[in-house]
């Protein structure tokens, strides 16, 4: 069986598949063409047969070489049809015009993996805030890692960009310049009945939140996560939360649930502040949402603050932080606000 069919078999009902190859990754002789015809170069030699059109070597492009390849591939797709861009294993530099995904229900998908630690797709920003456009409904994104540039955001979506699945992915920071404007989302409008699951967080010096909300979402799911910060200041871990007024309470703002998450400092972390921060809002909207069985090491947030409010924003259920280092059990984390606490229980990272 060709490597197309079995991608679609695990991907794909029907629609497309467009393949991007990394021409940096392998060598000829390190295993571009394969006896059974499944290497990249394999399926680039193919183009000319019908089935195998859709494939976009880094190769053909000129500078920015990954990023010019990687906007044909996602211009190739057709909306509504659920086509997929494929990534094959190599680490792709976005650089010099930012990326622009405009179709509905695209996928972005690298290989299949047991664990986000395991991603053989690295998209490392070379520029900062690609954007994801209000066309962009349904998109699923997932077994990637992605190397954020110093102070800027990966991501930034539109108003009307909704409905989105991003999941078995690996965020990291590691080894890029620290500042607290460091992100992964920046989102300025709605972002509505999107899930966000199954992901790691890794920093070794100053970062930014990982999202900032500043449009109205409503019904966002965050779960299963792990932050790991080992050096440096991690401004508000997860959720920075900017927009929404008190107008908003009627148009559905809020409904954000965040659940199942671990977080862990190394030996010369600073600062962690706080989990979600929801200070910088425009005004009180209560309630939002709530926070479920998160549990921190000592000191991971600073204060001992898991959620910074303006009002009753967000309760906190089954939550903890480790009192000290050494001690076995953890102690209810409180707020300078009135929330809904309960006592923690500690969960298995696992969905």
């Amino acid at each position: 069986m060709n490597l197309l069919s079995r991608t679609k078999d695990r991907f794909l009902d029907f629609g497309e598949v467009h393949y991007v190859v990394d021409s940096d990754y392998r060598t000829a002789a390190q295993g571009w063409s394969r006896a059974d015809r499944t290497g990249p170069l394999d399926l680039y030699l193919e183009r000319a047969n019908a089935q195998f059109q859709y494939v976009f070597r880094t190769a053909d492009y000129t500078a920015p070489v990954d990023r010019n390849c990687i906007q044909a591939a996602i211009d190739a797709a057709i909306d509504f049809r659920q086509d997929a861009v494929f990534f094959t294993p190599g680490n792709y530099s976005l650089a010099t015009t930012a990326l622009s995904v405009d179709a509905a229900d695209l996928r972005l998908l690298g290989p299949r993996c047991s664990h986000p630690c395991r991603a053989s797709v690295t998209l490392t920003d070379a520029l900062g805030t690609h954007d994801i456009t209000g066309a962009a409904d349904r998109i699923e994104v997932g077994y990637l890692r992605f190397v954020p540039l110093t102070a800027q955001a990966f991501w930034q979506l539109a108003t009307g960009a909704d409905q989105h699945h991003w999941h078995d992915f690996f965020y990291d920071t590691t080894g890029v310049t620290a500042s607290t404007a460091t992100q992964m989302f920046l989102v300025d409008g709605t972002w509505n009945n999107t899930v966000v699951e199954d992901f790691l967080i890794h920093n070794d010096g100053a970062s930014g939140p990982f999202c900032e909300l500043d449009g109205l979402v409503s019904n966002l799911i965050i779960r299963n996560f792990h932050i790991f910060s080992r050096a440096g200041t991690l401004s508000v871990a997860l959720l920075d939360i900017d927009g929404g007024s008190t107008s908003a309470v009627a148009t559905g703002y809020g409904g954000i649930y965040v659940g199942h998450g671990r977080g862990t400092l190394g030996p010369s972390a600073v600062l962690v502040s706080h989990l979600i921060d929801v200070t910088s809002q425009l005004s009180s909207v209560s309630p939002i949402g709530f926070v479920e069985d998160f549990i921190g090491q000592s000191g991971f947030c600073a204060t001992g603050t898991m959620v910074t409010a303006v009002g009753n924003e967000f309760g906190i259920i089954n939550c903890g932080l480790a009192p000290t280092d050494g001690t076995a059990s953890p102690t209810i984390n409180t707020s300078t606000d009135t929330l809904t606490v309960s006592w923690a229980r500690m969960y298995p990272y696992s969905s």
